[in-house]
Protein backbone atom coordinates (compact mmCIF):
# COMPACT_ATOMS: atom_id res chain seq x y z
CA UNK A 1 0.00 0.00 0.00
CA UNK A 2 2.62 2.55 0.68
CA UNK A 3 4.65 1.48 -2.19
CA UNK A 4 1.90 2.23 -4.87
CA UNK A 5 0.86 5.63 -3.03
CA UNK A 6 4.56 6.75 -1.91
CA UNK A 7 6.30 5.81 -5.44
CA UNK A 8 10.25 4.89 -5.43
CA UNK A 9 11.74 7.92 -3.91
CA UNK A 10 13.76 5.94 -1.30
CA UNK A 11 13.99 9.17 1.14
CA UNK A 12 10.18 10.28 0.87
CA UNK A 13 9.39 6.00 1.83
CA UNK A 14 12.14 6.54 4.63
CA UNK A 15 10.43 9.89 6.23
CA UNK A 16 7.25 8.24 6.34
CA UNK A 17 8.71 4.74 7.92
CA UNK A 18 10.49 6.75 10.71
CA UNK A 19 7.03 8.53 11.04
CA UNK A 20 5.26 5.65 11.06
CA UNK A 21 7.58 3.59 13.40
CA UNK A 22 7.66 6.81 16.05
CA UNK A 23 3.75 5.93 16.58
CA UNK A 24 4.34 2.34 17.21
CA UNK A 25 4.27 0.70 20.51
CA UNK A 26 7.13 -2.08 20.78
CA UNK A 27 5.63 -5.74 18.70
CA UNK A 28 2.61 -3.90 17.00
CA UNK A 29 2.17 -4.50 13.54
CA UNK A 30 1.77 -1.99 11.15
CA UNK A 31 -1.74 -2.17 9.74
CA UNK A 32 -3.28 -0.44 6.44
CA UNK A 33 -5.38 1.63 8.99
CA UNK A 34 -2.10 2.73 10.66
CA UNK A 35 -0.41 3.55 7.12
CA UNK A 36 -3.48 5.16 6.64
CA UNK A 37 -4.02 7.56 9.61
CA UNK A 38 -0.10 8.19 9.56
CA UNK A 39 0.84 8.59 5.94
CA UNK A 40 -2.17 9.80 4.82
CA UNK A 41 -3.35 7.09 2.08
CA UNK A 42 -6.73 7.65 1.28
CA UNK A 43 -8.37 3.55 2.06
CA UNK A 44 -11.33 5.24 -0.25
CA UNK A 45 -9.40 6.73 -3.30
CA UNK A 46 -6.23 4.34 -3.73
CA UNK A 47 -5.89 1.93 -6.36
CA UNK A 48 -6.96 -1.58 -4.62
CA UNK A 49 -9.76 0.41 -4.17
CA UNK A 50 -10.32 1.35 -7.55
CA UNK A 51 -9.63 -2.38 -8.68
CA UNK A 52 -12.48 -3.55 -6.12
CA UNK A 53 -14.91 -0.82 -7.67
CA UNK A 54 -14.24 -1.91 -11.45
CA UNK A 55 -14.21 -5.37 -10.48
CA UNK A 56 -17.79 -5.43 -8.82
CA UNK A 57 -18.90 -2.89 -11.81
CA UNK A 58 -19.78 0.27 -8.82
CA UNK A 59 -19.70 2.83 -11.23
CA UNK A 60 -20.41 5.63 -9.05
CA UNK A 61 -17.12 4.58 -7.27
CA UNK A 62 -14.84 3.97 -9.57
CA UNK A 63 -15.54 6.96 -11.46
CA UNK A 64 -15.36 9.41 -7.85
CA UNK A 65 -11.71 7.20 -7.78
CA UNK A 66 -10.81 7.89 -11.25
CA UNK A 67 -11.98 11.91 -10.55
CA UNK A 68 -10.36 12.08 -6.96
CA UNK A 69 -7.03 10.40 -9.09
CA UNK A 70 -7.41 12.87 -12.24
CA UNK A 71 -7.83 15.92 -9.74
CA UNK A 72 -4.39 14.53 -7.88
CA UNK A 73 -2.22 13.45 -11.02
CA UNK A 74 1.03 13.90 -8.69
CA UNK A 75 0.05 11.25 -6.25
CA UNK A 76 -1.54 9.28 -8.77
CA UNK A 77 0.15 9.44 -11.90
CA UNK A 78 -0.65 7.11 -14.84
CA UNK A 79 2.74 5.78 -15.05
CA UNK A 80 1.87 3.73 -11.69
CA UNK A 81 -2.18 3.63 -12.70
CA UNK A 82 -1.88 1.64 -15.91
CA UNK A 83 0.41 -1.06 -14.82
CA UNK A 84 -1.99 -1.78 -11.96
CA UNK A 85 -4.60 -1.95 -14.01
CA UNK A 86 -2.86 -3.93 -16.62
CA UNK A 87 -1.84 -6.47 -13.56
CA UNK A 88 -5.27 -6.47 -12.20
CA UNK A 89 -6.72 -7.87 -15.58
CA UNK A 90 -4.33 -10.07 -16.32
CA UNK A 91 -4.62 -11.79 -12.50
CA UNK A 92 -8.92 -11.71 -13.67
CA UNK A 93 -7.32 -13.50 -17.12
CA UNK A 94 -5.55 -16.00 -15.26
CA UNK A 95 -8.46 -16.43 -12.85
CA UNK A 96 -10.36 -17.90 -16.12
CA UNK A 97 -7.72 -20.00 -16.77
CA UNK A 98 -7.31 -21.81 -13.51
CA UNK A 99 -8.71 -25.50 -13.56
CA UNK A 100 -8.06 -25.57 -9.67
CA UNK A 101 -10.26 -22.70 -8.34
CA UNK A 102 -9.64 -23.39 -4.86
CA UNK A 103 -8.91 -20.44 -2.46
CA UNK A 104 -5.12 -21.76 -1.77
CA UNK A 105 -4.38 -22.95 -5.20
CA UNK A 106 -6.00 -18.99 -6.23
CA UNK A 107 -4.07 -17.06 -4.35
CA UNK A 108 -0.81 -19.10 -4.66
CA UNK A 109 -1.08 -18.60 -8.63
CA UNK A 110 -2.40 -15.08 -8.55
CA UNK A 111 0.19 -13.62 -6.19
CA UNK A 112 -2.33 -12.63 -3.60
CA UNK A 113 -3.45 -13.09 0.04
CA UNK A 114 -6.22 -15.83 0.17
CA UNK A 115 -8.16 -12.79 1.61
CA UNK A 116 -8.82 -11.20 -1.48
CA UNK A 117 -9.33 -13.83 -4.21
CA UNK A 118 -13.27 -12.88 -3.67
CA UNK A 119 -12.86 -9.89 -5.85
CA UNK A 120 -10.96 -12.07 -7.90
CA UNK A 121 -13.71 -14.45 -8.82
CA UNK A 122 -16.35 -11.47 -8.33
CA UNK A 123 -14.80 -9.51 -11.32
CA UNK A 124 -14.07 -12.91 -13.09
CA UNK A 125 -18.09 -13.10 -13.11
CA UNK A 126 -18.60 -9.40 -14.39
CA UNK A 127 -15.74 -9.88 -17.26
CA UNK A 128 -15.66 -12.97 -19.35
CA UNK A 129 -12.63 -13.67 -21.21
CA UNK A 130 -13.10 -12.01 -24.28
CA UNK A 131 -14.14 -8.71 -21.47
CA UNK A 132 -10.40 -8.83 -20.12
CA UNK A 133 -9.07 -8.99 -23.46
CA UNK A 134 -10.78 -6.28 -23.93
CA UNK A 135 -9.71 -3.92 -21.50
CA UNK A 136 -6.36 -5.01 -21.47
CA UNK A 137 -6.07 -3.83 -25.17
CA UNK A 138 -7.89 -0.99 -23.95
CA UNK A 139 -5.26 -0.37 -21.15
CA UNK A 140 -2.52 -0.60 -23.65
CA UNK A 141 -4.21 1.81 -26.24
CA UNK A 142 -4.21 4.54 -22.75
CA UNK A 143 -0.39 3.75 -22.21
CA UNK A 144 0.35 4.78 -25.29
CA UNK A 145 -1.83 7.58 -25.32
CA UNK A 146 -0.79 8.77 -21.92
CA UNK A 147 2.52 8.96 -23.70
CA UNK A 148 1.91 11.21 -26.51
CA UNK A 149 1.45 8.05 -29.28
CA UNK A 150 -1.35 8.49 -31.63
CA UNK A 151 -2.97 11.29 -29.32
CA UNK A 152 -2.70 15.16 -29.18
CA UNK A 153 -2.08 16.62 -25.75
CA UNK A 154 -4.62 15.21 -23.65
CA UNK A 155 -4.64 15.43 -19.93
CA UNK A 156 -3.49 12.17 -18.09
CA UNK A 157 -6.95 12.95 -15.95
CA UNK A 158 -9.01 12.97 -18.86
CA UNK A 159 -7.27 9.51 -20.14
CA UNK A 160 -8.14 7.94 -17.13
CA UNK A 161 -11.87 8.99 -16.44
CA UNK A 162 -12.24 7.66 -20.20
CA UNK A 163 -10.40 4.51 -19.59
CA UNK A 164 -12.79 3.73 -16.66
CA UNK A 165 -15.28 4.44 -18.68
CA UNK A 166 -14.82 2.06 -21.42
CA UNK A 167 -13.61 -0.74 -19.30
CA UNK A 168 -16.70 -0.50 -17.34
CA UNK A 169 -19.41 -0.52 -20.74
Amino acid sequence: MMADNLGNDLNKIDNEITKLSINLKPGEEVTPAMVEENIGVSKDFNIFELHKAIGYRNIFKANQIAEYFASNQKNNPMIRTIPQLYSYFMKVLTYHQLEDRSKNNAASVLGVNPYFVGDYIKAAKEYPVNHCIRNIGYIRDYDLRSKGVNSANVDDGALLRELVYKILH
